[in-house]
């Protein structure tokens, strides 16, 4: 009996066991048992018994992310006193990514989004950001680099879906943007990890919250004008990286669509007017240009143009689309300045196709409107494209028949045997009719 009090109680005393709190980042006083030690099992032990006797469920998780915390802390302290030791750090650090699981796993057993997990997600939230600038510090000590990458990048996929699991994204959002506006400054550092916490999620709606305060993150570093000539750098291909995630561009279209329908609903009611024919063509020609993973502009363009719908209909559409584009507010669109250039239906180069959107334009076609068109692709008609021509090697092909808004197709030779050459033939951009040209 005496035994058995005797192990209770030391297995109590090395779980709360520590010494005064000293150099680190963390909320937990510095442990005075590490891995290290043969009796360190008494301590997890302890840590077990603690949460078999707490009930409340959030007090759980609160619990088990201390756990976290303190095997960090532990971690960091194996690094300080013994960076030699590869497998005394390398043992720390699973210790505490294995810490980081639970805390997953048991976080999927609350009931998501309750009030009272408010408190919950902004530690979880915190501690993300927290500790992997702990473990940069640990990075910085060790000799052995190989396991602290894999824990890096396992813990920060833990914390990210711990977040999502006790709350839903809005709720996340939040807690995040308030967590970084109480940070004196947003740095390189956040943005590296809010880019890494966004790749490791495969939800779309928990990758659009962590999309749209990156988003926000870089709109406002990127004009940071005490930023050196490398992390200027750094930061537009954070720039450039965002607007070419898929996701973000359906954050664009979609608010923007958004913003249009509800500023123009009036407009919007004319077209009920055109025929249940052609708005069923309508209909399949969106569900055509959306069931791909990237809407090509040249097929859109293309496609609208040779629909085969009423005049009446087509004159309904065009005056909708003047209607609207004289209405919208462009300047409320946000632009992340990032170089992708687009050349617009006006003929004019923009930087982005956001640009284009701000200065009441289309996208004609991606890249400058002076590039040389590739082979397979098509030269659409609109303002602008009268000088364009195919590269090198390449002829433009007069469009077949019945096909309307395109000058032709830029290929190595034309399909039939009379068919002109780009110096025989040129396409008239308005008729869509041929006429000898050569010289």
């Amino acid at each position: 009996m005496k035994k058995k009090i005797l192990i209770c109680f030391l297995v109590l005393f090395f779980s709360l066991s520590f010494v005064s709190a000293q150099g680190t980042d963390l909320n937990v006083p510095s442990p005075s048992l590490l891995p290290t030690s043969p009796l360190y099992f008494l301590k997890d032990i302890g840590r077990e018994v603690q949460m078999f006797l707490t009930f409340d469920p959030i007090k759980k998780a609160e619990l088990r992310l201390e756990f976290v915390n303190q095997k960090l802390a532990e971690a960091s302290a194996v690094a300080e006193n013994k960076p030699d030791n590869e497998q005394a750090v390398s043992r720390a650090l699973e210790n505490y990514k294995k810490e980081t699981e639970r805390l997953t796993e048991y976080a999927a057993t609350l009931k998501k989004g309750n009030t009272d997990n408010e408190a919950l997600l902004s530690r979880i939230t915190e501690s993300n950001f927290l500790h992997q600038n702990v473990l940069d510090n640990i990075e910085n000590k060790i000799t052995s680099k190989e396991k602290i990458q894999e824990v890096r990048d396992r813990v920060l996929e833990n914390l990210t879906a711990t977040s999502f699991r006790v709350a839903e994204p809005a709720q996340v959002k939040v807690q995040i943007q308030t967590n970084l506006q109480n940070r004196e400054a947003v740095g390189m550092k956040t943005i590296e990890i809010l880019k890494k916490m966004e790749e490791k999620l495969s939800n779309e709606n928990e990758k659009k919250v962590i999309l749209e305060i990156e988003q926000e993150a870089i709109s406002e570093k990127i004009n940071d004008s005490t930023l050196t000539a490398e992390d200027m750098k750094k930061i537009r291909e954070y720039a450039t990286a965002i607007t070419e995630n898929k996701v973000y561009q359906k954050i664009l279209v979609q608010d923007f669509a958004q913003k249009i329908i509800g500023e123009n609903q009036e407009v919007l009611s004319q077209l009920k007017d055109i025929s249940a024919e052609d708005a069923q063509k309508l209909n399949d020609f969106a569900a055509q240009i959306l069931s791909g993973n990237e809407v090509d502009f040249n097929k859109v363009i293309t496609g609208l143009n040779t629909l085969q719908i009423s005049s009446e209909s087509k004159n309904i559409i065009d005056g909708v689309q003047s209607r609207i584009i004289n209405n919208v507010n462009r300047a409320d669109v946000p632009c992340l300045e990032a170089a992708n250039p687009v050349c617009g239906q006006d003929g004019k180069d923009y930087e982005s196709v956001c640009e284009a959107v701000k200065a009441g334009t289309s996208v004609a076609y991606k890249g400058a409107c002076a590039a040389c068109v590739k082979e397979g692709e098509s030269i659409p008609v609109y303002p602008g494209n009268e000088n364009r021509v195919c590269c090198s090697g390449l002829t433009l092909c007069p469009p077949g028949e019945n096909i309307l808004g395109i000058r032709g197709t830029c290929k190595k030779t034309c399909a039939s045997t009379g068919a002109a050459t780009q110096n025989q033939q040129e396409v008239n951009p308005q008729t869509n009719t041929t006429s000898n040209t050569a010289q």
